[in-house]
């Protein structure tokens, strides 16, 4: 784990307990991009007291449902919850190995306050942090930070969505004086900028996800002593159904390739028990050099999408509506790649298929963006001035989106 002895970096993102690569590998690309600008980063890990209670009430469960409930929606998700943890050591020894990290929260007593005054910068991101449904909003708009002269900032937040009921509306609409303290707001999706406008009032810039700031170079590194998988058509499914397996089978079969899933999801708690090591999710290096060596990749997953895009490997990416599908609209338009999605009311896959990819093209978009990005961490958080648009190439405000 690489640190500086610069100004010291408090980020707030979704727990990375969860098993979930994007979240872990975006936690990672945020704290190296701010240490490439000499800032000395740490990252709230803490799991809140009713969490354990509840994971551990989650576990005890699935192992006690029997098997005809695993028909259910509520059943499976519950399943995958608990199995995909059980699954993800790998995972986790990465955020060991490779993020530096801080507790906060010591519960019941809140927040550490011998923790919090060790910072004097503040960033929130990347990741659905802004999604109601997702976590306590109020804390990753830093409610808990009374210093007016803490820099507070956020780096290509996400609010998952823009689909919000009634009851998330106005939640969020309740948090504008909290979100008025940022000195300067930055937004993962374009229709964010639009919210952040509507339900806050302040002018949020459109920056690319944390992942897209450390070019592939820097991955490669990370990969390099990885197994190979020697993968053909890659799969990268987070949810997985009849319909994107009867896809992923109809894209092999076009591209006259062998599909290789990089993550197997066992059905229930009893599979998982039964081939624990079938079911062992890799270690981030591995799925990184999967990515980087696919000839063709198939994915419901943001971030699969993200590092397909990166490693410049024709794609296709599946809506995923219960997950948030403007985040993969957004992600795929600011790269000219809107062809590139699947919905659900398409028959065929074989245009997206055909579909050349000008990767130089796109390849420069990613290097502006980087750019744009960078530029706003380092106005943001080393210069200590408002970050200026106009200044910085690839931005989007309220008036463009």
């Amino acid at each position: 784990m690489t640190s500086t002895n610069g100004p010291k970096v408090l980020i707030r993102t979704l727990a990375l307990d969860s098993g979930n690569y994007g979240g872990v590998l975006q936690a990672y690309a945020l704290q190296q991009a701010l240490i490439s600008i000499g800032l000395n980063p740490a990252t709230d890990i803490t799991v809140p007291g009713y969490r354990r209670a509840a994971d551990k009430a989650s576990e005890w469960l699935v192992q006690r449902l029997p098997a005809w409930m695993f028909g259910a929606p509520q059943a499976n998700d519950l399943s995958n919850f608990v199995t995909t943890k059980l699954c993800s050591d790998e995972l986790f020894q990465f955020v060991d190995d490779h993020i530096a990290t801080v507790e906060l929260y010591r519960m019941p007593c809140g927040i550490d306050r011998a923790v919090l005054e060790a910072f004097d910068r503040f960033v929130v991101g990347s990741d659905q942090v802004w999604r109601p449904s997702y976590g306590d909003v109020k804390s990753y708009l830093f409610d808990f930070v009374d210093d007016p002269h803490a820099r507070v900032i956020s780096y290509a937040a996400s609010f998952g969505t823009s689909d919000f009921n009634w009851f998330s509306r106005r939640r969020l609409a309740g948090l504008k004086p909290l979100a008025e303290r940022f000195v300067a707001v930055s937004v993962r999706e374009r229709d964010a900028v639009t919210l952040c406008a509507n339900y806050w009032g302040v002018d949020a810039q459109h920056h690319v996800d944390p992942t897209m700031l450390l070019p592939v170079e820097h991955y490669a590194r990370l990969a390099a002593d990885a197994t190979s998988l020697q993968p053909q058509c890659l799969s990268y499914i987070l949810d997985e159904s009849p319909a994107n397996q009867s896809l992923t089978d109809r894209a092999c079969t076009a591209l006259g390739m062998t599909e290789t899933p990089i993550v197997r999801k066992p059905p229930n708690y009893a599979a998982w028990k039964e081939q624990p090591a079938h079911f062992r999710r890799h270690g981030v290096p591995v799925w990184l050099r999967a990515f980087a060596e696919a000839e063709f990749i198939v994915t419901d997953s943001y971030h699969g999408t993200v590092f397909a895009i990166l490693q410049n490997k024709p794609f296709i990416c599946i809506s995923n509506t219960k997950r948030g599908a403007s985040r993969m609209q957004s992600l795929l338009a600011t790269f000219g790649l809107s062809e590139r999605l699947y919905t659900s009311e398409m028959d065929d896959c074989t245009h997206i298929i055909d579909h050349h990819i000008d990767w130089d093209v796109v390849n420069i978009e990613i290097a502006a963006r980087r750019k744009a990005g960078m530029a706003y961490l380092t106005a943001a958080l080393v210069d200590e001035q408002q970050p200026n648009p106009a200044l910085t190439s690839g931005c989007l405000r309220a008036d463009d989106a």
